[in-house]
């Protein structure tokens, strides 16, 4: 459809010029008729060039003006905007036949080349100016002589070559503004690349040294030490009425794709504090798209994507029968018989806990996929609850790095151009697919330039693409790193090269948009990982998804400017897959620490829950008991 309406544009214009062109030329801009006897009839006729008068025999004499500066100025104006016109038409259809979407004319992209219909289209509505301005000052001298009682002349009409004006003026703007229709295409969609779709093509993956693996999962073990604990380390809280208080042996929960671990926990409740209340217990995911003062008019800017309540006390079954694992064993031999457990299995179509970078202007909850357990006291499971009756604990549900990579991604271009015997060919290639955060990504690059062109330029860059595809399908192209060295490759020649990139959140604090791993503002937070989906769940029901790429833009230039060639890379970034640690080997002695907003750095907490949680003694060391 936008190809049929430039082609119409273009012709508008190319009919606009010749009209144009034959208005300027025409004898008849204002004529008059004398009638008479047959002998003495005439007709007088004039334009922006000479006068005219003709007898009843059809025999015509005509006088040129003379001199130009002795003209009147609005017709000395007049033929100035008409020669400008028919200039500024010629440019626009030029412009434009090297810009329309149906010719190949230049070896520009297609977004190089809708630039330059809408350059032409800008032209054609300005040059439709001009003798629509001429035309329309020239009928109103001839209309105001007509009209004046006291005009001595010859009282001319309007004429056909002021018609003819009008309407080349009319199919100029008409033309130009299809010809602008372009812009919808001037810019790439989602953040790609424009030309000819690159090839891919995946090559076998070098063995890695075991060596290098080792050493990089002890650096990945002891930086992310605070975050999983070999020690038997139970997080508590408690509320501000000192009815519940829960524990739990973890707060992160891994997606597995074919399954995720389940949450347990153990619920221990103050029967003289309750009251006869009954306590619950819900494990959410929300996700949000909005701050918390957006929420007006009792419409919220959340969507709960899954919840389920469970009723702890009074229990419904039998305590023992609900134990799943060792620890909720040792807690409850160790907290006695006002102690509870709780268990809940993920379903496999949550997302993973995601966030949306805010601008440091932003303040209160932004874009995020969240995940809570909240303890309540209640007489039943839908009375509104009390805030000094509950407790939330903010979870975080995470994926790691498959153990087995695929093969490693590899990625060839090769463009054609006119006037070029032989075409630029270049490949671009990663060493595997999956790297981590972190970690150093080399982008191996060979350009084989066998074209009359010259590469100007060589820009490379990690690319993270965040998909919002639950209220939306927006997308959001953010590049985390890049490099540009100036790199350049003339006619016949070649280049190989290494680039290397290190995506971090460090160099990306300011930015708004950038997907992160749970909580905004703490140090320990990094660029969110590659989302991982089991097959046959929908995308739709994720949240927000988030991918990586390799994004090789190589700049050529050209006589109409320049033009792209892109090769684009995808691969995955994530965190390596800590060791499993088996119960067993867990230290007997119970570590309680107070599961508090310190120790939930990269997670979404409540600012307002912090108060009260706190019990006596150092609350930022651990307890031993």
């Amino acid at each position: 459809m936008s190809t049929a309406v430039e082609a119409t544009g273009f012709i508008m214009c190319l009919v606009s010029w010749l009209v144009t062109g034959a208005a300027l030329g025409n004898d008849y801009w204002k004529i008059s008729t004398v009638s008479g006897s047959v002998i003495i009839s005439q007709r007088q006729f004039e334009n922006l060039w000479h006068a005219c008068a003709e007898n009843s025999a059809g025999i015509a004499e005509c006088r040129d003006f003379e001199s130009l500066l002795g003209l009147p100025a609005h017709i000395q104006a007049c033929r100035a905007l008409m020669i400008i016109a028919l200039l500024m038409g010629l440019g626009a259809m030029i412009v434009s036949l090297l810009g329309v979407k149906c010719i190949k004319i230049g070896s520009a992209t297609d977004q190089s080349k809708a630039k330059l219909a809408v350059t032409g289209g800008i032209l054609s509505v300005l040059g439709g100016l001009c003798p629509l301005i001429a035309a329309s000052w020239y009928a109103y001298r001839v209309v105001q002589d007509f009209h004046d009682p006291f005009f001595g002349g010859v009282r001319f009409e309007l004429g056909t070559g002021l018609y003819m004006a009008w309407v080349g003026a009319a199919l100029a703007v008409l033309g130009g503004a299809l010809l602008c229709s372009a812009c919808q295409r001037a810019s790439p969609k989602k953040g790609g690349y424009m030309g000819n779709p690159p090839k891919k093509v995946y090559t076998a993956t070098a063995k890695s040294d075991p060596n290098s693996s080792q050493a990089r999962l002890k650096l990945h073990r002891s930086s992310r030490g605070s975050r999983m604990s070999p020690k038997n380390v139970v997080f508590k809280k408690v509320c501000k009425d000192k009815a519940v208080t829960v524990y739990m042996g973890k707060r992160d929960f891994v997606d597995h794709v074919d399954s995720v671990d389940p949450v347990d926990g153990v619920i221990v409740v103050d029967p003289e504090a309750l009251q006869g209340r009954k306590v619950f217990v819900t494990l959410s995911c929300v996700f949000r798209y909005g701050r918390d003062d957006m929420d007006v008019m009792g419409l919220a800017f959340r969507r709960e994507l899954y919840l389920s309540t469970r009723q702890v006390y009074p229990p419904l079954q039998d305590p023992d029968k609900t134990v799943h694992t060792r620890t909720q064993a040792k807690l409850l031999r160790k907290l006695g018989d006002s102690a509870y457990p709780f268990f809940f299995e993920f379903p496999d179509n949550l997302p993973c806990s995601v966030a949306m970078q805010p601008s440091p202007s932003d303040v209160g909850k932004q874009c995020a996929v969240e995940f809570e357990i909240k303890a309540f006291s209640a007489e039943r499971q839908d009375a509104k609850i009390k805030k000094r009756s509950s407790v939330r604990l903010m979870l975080r549900k995470v994926q790691y790095a498959p153990e087995n990579q695929g093969p490693a991604p590899s990625v060839e271009a090769t463009r054609e151009f006119v006037m070029s015997e032989r075409p630029l060919q270049a490949k671009a290639s990663l060493d595997k697919e999956v790297y981590y955060h972190g970690e150093p990504i080399k982008v191996q690059l060979q350009v084989t330039n066998n074209s009359s062109k010259t590469i100007k330029n060589i820009i490379v860059s990690v690319d993270q693409v965040a998909n919002v595809v639950l209220y939306s399908n927006d997308s959001y192209s953010k590049s985390v790193d890049i490099e540009e060295l100036g790199d350049s490759v003339s006619a016949g020649a070649s280049l190989q090269k290494t680039y290397t990139l290190l995506p971090l959140l460090a160099n990306n604090r300011e930015r708004r948009g950038i997907a992160l791993d749970g909580k905004l503002k703490h140090e320990d937070t990094n660029l969110a990982s590659s989302s991982i989906v089991r097959q046959g769940v929908l995308k739709e029901v994720m949240g927000i998804m988030v991918s990586y790429k390799v994004v090789v833009k190589l700049i050529v230039g050209g006589m109409m400017g320049s033009s792209e060639v892109g090769l684009e890379i995808p691969f995955r970034l994530m965190h390596p897959k800590p060791d499993a640690v088996k119960e067993s080997e867990l230290e007997e002695e119970l570590v309680f620490q107070e599961f508090k907003r310190s120790y939930l750095k990269g997670m979404v907490g409540d600012d307002e829950d912090e108060e009260g949680n706190v019990s006596g003694g150092d609350d930022m060391a651990p307890k031993e008991k």
